[in-house]
């Protein structure tokens, strides 16, 4: 089973101002799952549709294509991820839902770089709460 982003022919996302790390290879860690990020030319659906990106759940996979920016790679990941946390939580998943969560959480990492370090800071090895 697979979710995959049918390329809709958007333009990329803005470019961020710093360089961002190499995602080919990137483990993400998805509630007891873990993913490998791939990143590759041409990535295309079972029916040989252009896709943006695309996460199998049973392969462990999240393919993002080599051919777009930078800043739009991080898009099509955030959108992936989406999907996978969706399916994890047993939700409907829309491509149109996907893909407003993912320009968002991308819109809001790009304005307010220290967001994500500050929720990751607010968390303890004890619980998710940010309690002790």
């Amino acid at each position: 089973m697979s979710n995959a982003w049918i390329d809709p022919g958007l333009k990329a996302a803005a470019s961020t101002p710093i360089a961002p790390p190499p995602l080919d290879g990137l483990v993400i860690r998805m509630g007891v799952l873990d993913y490998t990020v791939r990143v590759e030319r041409d990535v295309r659906s079972s029916d040989d549709a252009k896709l943006y990106g695309e996460i199998r759940y049973g392969a462990g996979t999240i393919r993002v294509d080599a051919d777009i920016t930078p800043a739009f790679q991080a898009v099509v990941l955030w959108h992936e991820l989406v999907h996978g946390l969706l399916e994890q939580a047993g939700q409907e998943q829309s491509e149109a839902t996907c893909n407003s969560i993912a320009f968002g959480v991308v819109q809001l990492l790009r304005d307010n770089p220290n967001l994500a370090a500050l929720t990751v800071a607010t968390l303890t090895p004890k619980d998710n709460h940010g309690t002790e």
